[in-house]
């Protein structure tokens, strides 16, 4: 999958987690932190 679209349905999955607020509100560190947490919790790697 291309790294776009792969982000891209982080987003869309994260953004029925969490309001989209909440999501803009948070640094691009803490999110691609959170991203890591979602992707240990789905065994994604």
């Amino acid at each position: 999958m291309p790294l776009a679209a792969a982000l891209m349905n982080l987003l869309v999955n994260l953004s029925q987690r969490f309001s989209i607020q909440y999501l803009e509100q948070l640094p691009l560190r803490q999110l691609f932190r959170l991203i890591k947490q979602l992707e240990k919790q789905h065994g994604n790697r």
